[in-house]
């Protein structure tokens, strides 16, 4: 990829984040920690947000209104198993 990158052959790679749905796994465990996700500041995914790979960063970062590494955050808070295919 880098040297696809380098040598001008691509222009761009995209970030796919890819995570698993919201019942499968749930990220917090009790009360303390429902407390602390709310306490958070900054960009918030919407509800309902599905990071099934078919949807690059520059697509949350316009819906979010953030910077790439404000929605990344945001990303990893509400997933936190999350992954990105980069391609």
């Amino acid at each position: 990829m880098q040297y696809g990158v380098l040598n001008r052959v691509l222009r761009r790679v995209h970030a796919f984040p890819l995570a698993q749905p919201p019942g499968a796994s749930s990220p917090h465990v009790g009360p303390v920690d429902d407390w602390c996700m709310m306490q958070r500041s900054g960009p918030t995914l919407p509800p309902g947000t599905v990071l099934d790979g078919r949807r690059h960063m520059d697509s949350l970062c316009c819906e979010l209104e953030a910077p790439l590494a404000a929605a990344e955050r945001a990303v990893l808070e509400a997933f936190p198993d999350c992954v990105w295919v980069h391609r």
